[in-house]
């Protein structure tokens, strides 16, 4: 029993210009979509948008070759290398710094971190 289903799809430029119209610089991006990740990153928009960190899953059906040498294949001339695996994504992180745009907002920092508690240590006195 099959049934059609008829979903949107999107280019990844459009969806970041519909996303982020003025920005131009991406932190971290996590590219999970089952096996597409080459097609997506052979239309990637390198020249609208710097990403600094590319988590890429790199899990392929069984018996076929992994994709680490397509993914350094297309990431590397665009100031890519290959960080580590971990679980079964592959890190990437540009060589170089963004530049900034003109126009283009500075990023807001992060919120500081919390810091994690050891055993034994607690707040509000008592000890």
């Amino acid at each position: 029993n099959t049934r059609t289903v008829t979903v949107e799809v999107t280019t990844p430029a459009k969806l970041l210009e519909g996303q982020l119209p003025r920005r131009r610089h991406i932190d971290y991006v996590n590219l999970d979509v089952e096996s597409r990740e080459i097609a997506i990153l052979s239309v990637w928009p390198f020249d609208k948008y710097c990403v600094d960190v590319f988590n890429i899953e790199n899990e392929p059906k069984a018996g076929d070759p992994s994709t680490l040498p397509q993914l350094i294949k297309l990431l590397k001339p665009h100031g890519y290398v290959h960080l580590k695996r971990v679980g079964v994504d592959e890190i990437f992180r540009r060589r170089s710094r963004c530049r900034r745009r003109r126009g283009v907002p500075p990023r807001t920092s992060p919120p500081p971190r919390a810091r994690p508690r050891t055993a034994g240590s607690c707040s509000g006195g008592g000890r």
